[in-house]
């Protein structure tokens, strides 16, 4: 007599031979993640946060600021409490990480797959993917999400299993399930907002059959931890979504730059972790072929074309395969529903037809094509790599092969809590440094580092929210999430003194505003009016971009040349002035100056004409050669023609003679000649001092007349 036919995947050998094999897989999973942990820098700018949290600072990035630094809300209280336990940031994050990341996996395989056979085949999948892998650890929210994203779509199989067995949608049983729904989904939100993009969908599907009353009232009841956080956030912070967002996003690059490199990132994936590319394929051309059979799977599916959509539209990300986790992750909940749509439907008691051999050899074909294209990756799950991954010219790197074998967990030493790269080390320096200012671009793991005493200061604005709000420097490389800012002139001697001294009006006027919103008290009517300002795009008028992006001063008070420019500085490093390539620069001096020798640092590879004045009259000029070829500022020793030291000169004018068009000046110091030691300014100029000056000799004076 022949057998019936049984239903697709249904088993391979008995359930407990899969159970079994499947917590093999939960296990090798676990060493694999534990092997690959590792830390991110990126992490370290939400363990800043968390330390000052922890010690009584509130949530901030430099104390005082009430700046959101940090995209994750949920995930970095889940690390307060953990660092508040342990006082670690390294080895109980990791842990933690790993703990979520087997629990989501637990979750998808047990409870969310239709079949212990669909289980084994998820499991197996997580396993090999690379970017699911390397982002169960790196301190980032992504463990979280995927606990919360498995958490989310059991629920909302449950809710379309009631309903196929004929549960009212309208009873109360469903609208509670629905709320639960919405809670878990608002938990992903909350989590990261632009994960929204990813669960909205299928919280639309499950509450379409209710009415709107009720279906309302259970998504305001289920969203209560993101309607609770955006209502703090606004109260704190005065806005709804991080500054992260808006120093990544609102840097003002052209959209076809950015949607080019949203292509880079997508198509990168493909040799990163095809795998994930090949999970999220398949959910799409299922969804087509099977989207009248399962309309709710299919409108929830919708959520991953969208996000990817998404992530496409703001230009990808910079850490490979990040962004791809939790797509991929829905994608294998939504799968096996999708998958059985296919199949006529079979009592569960038919022995016969689940014994078929057709489905063991479609689980055997599956788990090979896992295992084969997760080992087409570059580095596939099996393998560390060489950890020393270097910066790709298309922005996208391989994160945790780049910050290395310091970052990891296996790197961990007895004596020395981790991580050790030399950003940990650089960050402690300046923690025990006088100087408690800093300016730095990779400022995770050395601002958590320095400590809540060093006030830290970004180019790329992810703490900062002033310098949030200005454009992204125009001419240089942008890639996602690194859109560095110019910091104004006067920024860095406001944050010294306290004193508004930002020399550009409208910057200064913004400069201020935002001072009442982040560091006033939180309920004035004039720090709400701003409030409002800032969220109405009232501020962009005081933001001329063009001039934000390069800015180009006509004249500038010698006090912006008097900070201490060191040799080697880059050219463009804050607290540097841009010269126009066009248009030179006047730099209006603080007295009348007799002196003979000036000592100059300026960008090392560009002549320049160095004129001088007494009001609008030119009394001579000198050129300031190149010098060597060693990168960044550098000091040179020029004469002051007779007729200007004789006479008295009261400002200076630097124009470009010959070389590249990126032309800076770093400081001015008057220096006390010793052929004629008393000659000074008419007023005793405070740059009169030859104390710092570096013994070299006197450029020669190249012309030495009037006009």
């Amino acid at each position: 007599m022949d057998r019936a036919p049984q239903p697709l995947l249904a088993r391979l050998g008995d359930e407990q031979t899969l159970v079994a094999a499947t917590k093999l897989v939960l296990a090798v999973f676990a060493i694999v993640a534990l092997r690959a942990a590792w830390m991110s820098d990126d992490s370290y700018v939400t363990m800043r946060t968390v330390d000052n949290f922890v010690q009584g600072h509130g949530l901030t990035w430099n104390p005082g600021e009430r700046v959101q630094a940090y995209t994750h809300p949920l995930w970095m209280f889940v690390l307060a409490a953990v660092y508040a336990l342990t006082d670690d940031a390294f080895v109980a994050p990791l842990v933690v990480s790993v703990a979520l990341s087997v629990a989501a996996v637990w979750v998808l395989a047990r409870k969310v797959a239709p079949t212990p056979a669909h289980g084994l085949a998820m499991a197996l999948a997580c396993l090999m993917s690379r970017s699911f892998v390397d982002y169960s650890t790196s301190g980032l929210e992504n463990p979280l999400t995927h606990l919360l994203l498995a958490l989310f779509a059991w629920e909302f199989m449950r809710l379309r299993q009631f309903r196929e067995q004929g549960e009212d949608p309208r009873a109360p049983a469903s609208r509670r399930a629905l709320c639960r729904l919405v809670l878990w989904g608002s938990l992903v939100g909350t989590n990261r907002l632009d994960l929204l993009a990813l669960v909205g969908p299928g919280v639309l599907a499950a509450a379409w059959p209710l009415r709107w009353g009720p279906a309302l009232r259970a998504g305001f009841i289920g969203a209560t931890p993101l309607i609770a956080w955006e209502g703090f956030s606004l109260i704190y912070y005065g806005s709804f979504v991080p500054n992260t967002a808006l120093a990544k996003l609102g840097h003002g690059v052209e959209g076809e730059q950015i949607t080019r490199q949203g292509l880079v990132y997508l198509f990168n994936q493909l040799s990163f972790d095809p795998l994930s590319v090949a999970v999220i394929t398949a959910l799409i051309v299922l969804t087509v072929a099977r989207a009248r059979r399962r309309p709710s799977e299919a409108f929830a599916a919708a959520g991953v074309a969208l996000y990817l959509v998404y992530v496409y539209r703001v230009g990808g990300d910079f850490m490979a395969g990040r962004f791809f986790t939790a797509p991929m992750f829905l994608a294998l909940c939504l799968l096996p529903g999708l998958h059985l749509a296919g199949h006529e439907a079979v009592s569960e008691g038919s022995e016969a037809r689940k014994n078929s051999g057709a489905a063991q050899r479609e689980l055997a074909v599956a788990m090979t094509a896992i295992v084969g294209v997760g080992f087409m990756a570059d580095t596939p799950t099996a393998s560390l790599g060489t950890l020393d991954a270097s910066m790709t010219k298309n922005g996208v790197v391989d994160e945790r092969q780049y910050w290395g074998f310091d970052n990891h967990l296996i790197g961990l030493r007895a004596k020395e809590p981790g991580p050790y790269h030399s950003l940990i080390r650089a960050g402690r320096r300046a923690r025990r440094s006088p100087d408690k200012i800093s300016t730095r671009v990779a400022v995770g793991m050395f601002g958590y580092a320095a400590g809540p005493e060093v006030f830290v200061i970004d180019p790329l604005a992810l703490g900062d929210a002033f310098l949030a709000h200005l454009p992204a420097n125009r001419g240089e490389t942008w890639r996602p999430g690194h859109a560095k800012r110019h910091v104004p002139l006067g920024y860095l001697e406001t944050i010294e003194t306290g004193d508004n001294r930002i020399l550009d009006p409208g910057l200064a006027q913004l400069y201020d505003e935002l001072q009442v919103i982040h560091t006033g008290p939180l309920f004035t009517a004039e720090r709400w009016r701003l409030i409002w300002k800032a969220n109405t795009g009232g501020f962009d008028a005081l933001i001329d971009e063009r001039f934000a992006g390069r800015p180009y001063h006509e004249e500038v008070p010698l006090r912006m040349l008097q900070r201490e420019v060191d040799d080697g500085v880059a050219w463009n490093a804050p607290g540097t002035v841009q010269v126009s390539p066009s248009a030179g620069i006047r730099v209006a001096l603080d007295a009348v100056h007799r002196e003979r020798v000036l000592q100059i640092t300026a960008d090392h590879n560009d002549q320049y004409l160095l004129r001088f004045f007494d009001g609008e009259e030119e009394l001579g000029f000198v050129k300031i050669p190149k010098r060597g070829s060693a990168p960044g500022m550098s000091k040179r020793k020029v004469q002051v023609p007779a007729a200007a030291w004789r006479r008295g000169y009261d400002a200076l004018v630097f124009e470009r003679d010959e070389g590249d068009r990126r032309l800076s000046l770093g400081a001015i110091e008057f220096l006390v000649s010793k052929a004629n030691p008393e000659a000074r300014s008419t007023t005793g100029s405070k740059g009169s001092s030859s104390a710092k000056a570096k013994p070299s000799e006197a450029i020669p004076l190249v012309s030495d007349h009037a006009g």
